[in-house]
């Protein structure tokens, strides 16, 4: 196997980590708006649609009513992260 491919597996790997992480954490926030307008959380719910990565705050603020949505905000962010931190790791390599 050659230098060119591996890196394309490699690039390949990241972006479909990070587009998994990407999607997980969509789906949590879309739960986490409608958690919101159930909760009478009106203003949340506004503000969560707007700027989608306050409902990160939001589920930090009301930890108990946000179980759910956690699972998929929070396994979301991690995958984004470990993405992120593999390009940071390749660039110093």
């Amino acid at each position: 196997m050659s230098f060119t491919d591996m890196n394309m597996y490699l690039v390949i790997s990241i972006t479909i980590l990070a587009g998994i992480g990407i999607t997980l954490y969509f789906v949590g926030a879309l739960i986490t708006v409608a958690s919101a307008f159930a909760e009478k959380h009106i203003a949340w719910g506004v503000a969560c649609i707007i700027v989608l990565p306050l409902a990160l705050l939001y589920c930090v603020l009301y930890w108990e009513q946000t179980q759910y949505q956690r699972k998929y905000i929070f396994s979301g962010l991690a995958l984004l992260l470990g993405a992120f931190a593999i390009l940071l790791s390749l660039k110093f390599v």
